[in-house]
C-alpha cells in the first residue's frame, strides 16, 4: 500500500473494534487506485499505437513527393515496435533537427 505519512492521525482508527475491516477497505482502495493507473497506461499506449497505425496507413502511393517530419516518422516506428524494444532496453530520443523532408512512398 505504501504508507508514507505519519500514523498518529490514523492511529485511533486502528484501535477500534472493526480495525481489520477499515484496513481491508484501505487496502482495496489502494488496489483500485493501482489498477486505475495501469488502465490509464494501457489506454495511453493503445492511443499511441492507433495514431501510429493511422499515420502509417495514410501513405501516399502516387509517387508524388510528400513532406514528412523525420522525428514524427521515427516516433511512429518506435511506437509500432515498442513490444519488441521492451525488456530492459531504454530508448532516448534527442531530436536536434525538426524539419520536414520530401519523401516518396515506396
Amino acid at each position: 500500500m505504501g504508507i508514507s505519512v505519519a500514523l498518529d492521525p490514523i492511529l485511533p482508527l486502528l484501535q477500534v473494534a472493526n480495525a481489520s475491516s477499515i484496513l481491508e477497505t484501505a487496502y482495496q482502495l489502494s488496489v483500485v487506485q493501482n489498477n486505475s493507473r495501469n488502465i490509464q497506461l494501457a489506454v495511453d499506449r493503445a492511443a499511441r499505437i492507433v495514431y501510429a497505425l493511422k499515420s502509417y496507413v495514410r501513405q501516399d502511393i502516387s509517387g508524388i513527393p510528400i513532406y514528412a517530419a523525420v522525428s514524427e516518422q521515427v516516433d511512429t516506428v518506435l511506437t509500432l515496435y515498442q513490444n519488441q524494444i521492451k525488456g530492459g532496453i531504454e530508448v532516448q530520443k534527442k531530436y536536434i533537427w525538426h524539419h520536414s523532408i520530401a519523401a516518396v512512398s515506396p
